[in-house]
């Protein structure tokens, strides 16, 4: 009998339940918005009980009318939340990766030569247990943890060691929490979850009548790592990310590497290893800050829309939220630079995907170097693209003509959700189906990179206080 996996992502915009057969195809998909709230400006909030409401709902959408025999979940990486385990509740608002309201907050600990991010997990697990009035039963975990303890019939919140890296609170091999790094926040770790492999059963989900056990818990982009064949990939989603397997049993570097670059956690089937990452805060977010203005419909109509531009194509600079590696400026804003007479709104969704193609050239341009920098050798430039912006076809055009490279596209958009179940079935990287290969000449961009490092080079500074930030 077919071996099925039912995959749940908890993404940054959506959270999606899938069905994955051991052939690796996507056979049932079912979603819903991430149960944000309304916040302030520069904070990203959601509500912990309707996450997990609507991920059991969708998990039981996949399992009604047939049978699950697995569930692997992945999930957006560092956002925090803090949860009574008894009483299997949330005890505040979730805090999201991306919100920033603890960049005060670490802006005083790099003063006192403490690095840390406010995209770490760290910051906001303090400021969680802070403000809130606490039982015993109290914990702060990631997202991961909050469902396997909402989600299972044993309640037992654990994470993996893909999500614990995140948080800025392990040694350096992520599987033990650093006492000291939890003296500096004043975490006890009772207040934290146990970190186990990210693969392997360790709870049960009630689905169709059955028990169903969780074979693997893992951050959404080591998922998409897995979910390619190349073992370099680039997810182009909410945010952009690269990451690269360099198969070391010990972190490449302690904290921040050559260009820009993080140590990382990377899962095959048969083994965890540490690689690099390489980061960009806004991608996706770019092209839904289109739909906001008017511009497009909705983010599917952007290609079509860009399509269109016969006008002058402005120079787009994604950094609403900062700009990623190399530079790593948090208070980098974004830049429009060339707009003229004949620039309308195809011109500027045509802009704002080409912009997306110079992020994921720089990120790959960053993680290359930095892998030869800390290996000594060459390091393979064949690379996966995946996420809903990298499948646009004139992002992944423009890409392979800046790289000058080819690219393999995974077989689906959501290679999460493919990586995610690959490890749950045991398979390895060349059992995942083939994708699109996009090459080099479809597509040719208006700007040339070296315009565009120059127009994201002044984006910098736009918020000095932010830009000070050092990790």
């Amino acid at each position: 009998m077919a071996v099925q996996i039912a995959v749940l992502d908890a993404g940054t915009s959506s959270l999606r339940a899938s069905l994955v057969d051991e052939t690796l195809r996507i056979r049932a998909v079912h979603q819903t918005p991430t149960p944000y709230l309304a916040s302030r400006p520069g904070e990203s909030t959601f509500d912990p009980d309707e996450l997990a409401r609507r991920a059991r709902e969708l998990l039981e959408a996949v399992a009604a009318d047939t049978r699950v025999d697995g569930v692997a979940i992945t999930n957006q990486r560092a956002s925090a939340v803090l949860f009574d385990r008894n009483e299997r509740r949330a005890l505040a608002p979730g805090i999201g990766w991306d919100d920033a309201r603890t960049a005060a907050r670490c802006l005083a600990l790099n003063a006192a030569g403490i690095p840390t991010s406010p995209s770490e997990s760290a910051t906001k697990f303090e400021a969680l247990l802070t403000a809130a009035n606490v039982t015993s039963a109290a914990h702060v975990g990631t997202i991961d943890a909050w469902l396997l303890c909402a989600l299972t019939r044993e309640g037992e919140a654990s994470t993996d060691p893909t999500n614990a890296a995140v948080t800025g609170l392990t040694d350096a091999t992520a599987t033990a929490w650093d006492p000291e790094r939890l003296r500096i926040f004043g975490l006890d770790e009772a207040r934290l979850v146990p970190i186990l492999p990210s693969i392997g059963p360790r709870a049960h989900v009630a689905l169709g009548g059955r028990d169903v056990p969780v074979l693997v818990v893992i951050g959404d982009q080591q998922a998409a790592h897995a979910g390619h064949r190349a073992t370099t990939k680039l997810t182009i989603g909410t945010s952009a990310v690269a990451d690269a397997w360099l198969g070391l049993s010990t972190p490449p570097v302690e904290r921040r590497g050559p260009e820009g670059t993080f140590p990382v956690v990377l899962v095959d089937h048969d083994r965890s290893a540490f690689g690099l990452e390489a980061f960009w805060p806004s991608a996706g977010t770019t092209v839904r800050w289109l739909g906001d203005l008017g511009i497009v419909g909705d983010a599917d109509a952007t290609e079509h829309l860009a399509r269109r531009a016969s006008g002058a194509v402005p120079t787009v600079v994604p950094t609403l939220s900062g700009a990623g590696a190399p530079l790593w400026d948090f208070g980098a804003r974004g830049v429009i630079r060339n707009i003229r007479s004949t620039t309308g709104r195809a011109e500027i969704a045509a802009g704002v995907l080409e912009g997306l193609a110079h992020v994921g050239a720089t990120l790959l341009d960053a993680l290359w170097s930095a892998c030869r920098a800390v290996t000594g050798a060459h390091v393979s430039r064949e690379v996966g693209l995946d996420g809903r912006a990298g499948h646009n076809p004139v992002v992944a055009g423009l890409l392979a003509t800046l790289l000058d490279e080819s690219i393999e596209l995974s077989s689906s958009p959501e290679a999460t959700t493919l990586g995610a179940a690959r490890l749950a079935l045991g398979l390895s990287r060349q059992e995942l189906p083939r994708g699109r290969r996009v090459h080099p000449g479809t597509h040719a961009p208006t700007t040339t990179h070296a315009a565009w490092l120059e127009a994201l080079a002044a984006s910098q500074g736009a918020v000095p206080a932010l830009s000070a930030l050092r990790f």
